[in-house]
C-alpha cells in the first residue's frame, strides 16, 4: 500500500530541462527535491523500520481484540473532545 514519491530528477533529464518549462517557482523545484532526498534517507533509518513494526503491532492487536479497540478508540477520542472543547 505504501507509494514512492516521485521526483522530477528520477527522470535521466537534466535539471535545466526539467525545471526550465515547469510553473513551479525554482525555490519550490528545491524544496521538493530536498523534501524528496530526506524522505528517502527517513525510509532507510532504523526508525522507519520501528515505526512499520509498530504498526504491524497494532493491527495484530486490533485483529485479536477488536472490541477493546475500539473502546479504547471511544475511550480515547471521547477525552480528546474535552480537553478540545470549545467554551459556547
Amino acid at each position: 500500500m505504501m507509494q514512492e514519491i516521485p521526483s522530477p530528477h528520477a527522470m535521466n533529464e537534466p535539471q535545466d530541462e526539467c525545471c526550465s518549462n515547469s510553473p513551479v517557482p525554482e525555490h519550490m523545484s528545491e524544496f521538493s527535491r530536498q523534501a524528496s532526498e530526506l524522505y528517502g534517507q527517513f525510509k532507510e533509518s532504523e526508525q522507519y523500520e520501528r515505526i512499520i513494526e509498530t504498526r504491524e503491532q497494532v493491527r495484530e492487536y486490533i485483529r485479536q481484540k477488536p472490541l477493546e479497540s475500539a473502546l479504547y478508540a471511544l475511550g480515547a477520542g471521547f477525552l480528546l473532545g474535552l480537553v478540545l472543547k470549545r467554551k459556547s
